[in-house]
């Protein structure tokens, strides 16, 4: 376990100023796509252990509204595998003028708000496909953002979170308070955050307090232009979530490297039976590469399989096993868990300061950092 380098580069970061802290063990990043696997992908595999869903019932079966259009066939295992025939991202963007949330037309900047929350879940129940379901793998945010509705209708429907337990101003962003289609999504975050509370996360979740921020890392400085104008910290990077008031089933979440850790191990090393929240049927079905003839997804997870598109981010687990399972986030972490050699790697930056620039030496950095745990931990099995 090791920190290296600071959170900015001579310049200052927005919550520290005139001063530029040191990485910790105990620094916050914003953990992206891992959100995915974090949050969405725990939370349905805990629905699916419990029998609360049906990985090959229609999504449709749990939200009604969003069968038109020919997404009546989408399955839930359709959207977990990426081959759902959904956008890759939503068309227009949210945070575009032509889709027209209130915050896009401050001449300012974009605040952090919930007034376009029901506008953005229309717009996902009314979209279209841009292929035939189940035909082809493509890599899509809006898939999770439709998981996010289900986990949040069946967190609702079967009482796991109390109204008590809801974001007080998540549920007050729509009219019909929390029997809103819109607030399904409070329920999504209020579930999520009782399943890190199992997990022992005790610093992960969405909307890290303002008192927080000086201990996140920043990420892309949006000052001279930009959706927000303005540094990066504390508050989403993603556009389409932070449009959507910061809670997402694709991304938004914040997380420390000793919380990433007990995710890693809860996954890795689940029991045959009463963990804390999966047991170990559960987490080989999910991590498990589904269909090599498409890419190398399991549900939800990617995989480090060489056999299929993706190739797990183009290897981003380096020569670790085929097997691993893994994701990355567009922020910059990549987590990794090899269930042949049984360890797991985290690797946390904010590759995104100041800017997207570092985008090609990032693959190949991760790339080189798991392959150099690899032979690291080879040579050192090998020789005992």
């Amino acid at each position: 376990q090791r920190a290296v380098g600071r959170f900015t580069y001579g310049i200052a970061p927005p919550e520290s100023p005139g001063t530029v802290p040191k990485m910790t063990a105990a620094t916050v990043f914003d953990m992206a796509s891992c959100t995915k696997l974090m949050a969405t992908t725990t939370a349905v595999a805990a629905l699916y252990e419990r029998g609360l869903l049906d990985l090959d019932r229609a999504v449709a079966h749990y939200l009604p509204a969003f069968a038109n259009n020919g997404k009546g066939a989408i399955t839930v295992r359709n959207v977990l595998l990426h081959n759902s025939g959904l956008k890759a991202d939503p068309v227009p963007s949210y945070t575009s003028t032509k889709f027209g949330c209130p915050e896009t037309s401050r001449t300012t900047g974009a605040q952090l708000a919930f007034s376009c929350r029901d506008k953005c879940e229309a717009a996902l129940m009314a979209d279209t496909l841009v292929q035939p379901v189940g035909a082809e793998y493509m890599y899509s945010d809006e898939n999770f953002m439709v998981l996010m509705n289900v986990v949040g209708e069946l967190a609702r429907r079967h009482a796991l979170v109390d109204t008590a337990d809801l974001r007080a101003d998540c549920v007050a962003a729509s009219p019909e308070g929390a029997q809103s289609d819109g607030a399904r999504q409070c329920s999504f975050e209020a579930y999520t955050r009782t399943l890190f509370r199992q997990l022992g996360m005790t610093h992960t979740g969405f909307l890290p307090d303002r008192a927080l921020w000086r201990h996140i890392a920043p990420t892309e400085n949006e000052t001279q232009d930009g959706y927000r104008r303005r540094q990066l910290q504390g508050e989403v990077h993603d556009e389409n979530t932070f449009a959507m008031g910061g809670i997402s089933g694709h991304a938004g979440l914040f997380s420390d490297l000793d919380d990433v850790v007990r995710f890693m191990r809860a996954w890795l090393f689940a029991p045959a039976a009463g963990g804390a929240v999966l047991n170990a049927t559960t987490t080989t079905l999910f991590v498990t590469q589904q269909n090599h003839s498409q890419s190398s997804r399991g549900l939800g997870w990617n995989t480090n399989a060489d056999d299929a598109r993706d190739h797990g981010f183009s290897h981003g687990c380096g020569t670790l096993s085929p097997r691993t399972f893994m994701h990355t986030g567009f922020t910059g972490p990549v987590i990794c868990a090899d269930p042949d050699r049984r360890i797991a790697t985290v690797l946390l930056c904010n590759r995104m300061y100041p800017d997207r620039s570092s985008a090609d030496k990032w693959v190949n950095y991760r790339r080189d950092f798991n392959t150099l745990v690899q032979k690291i931990w080879d040579a050192n099995n090998n020789n005992n």
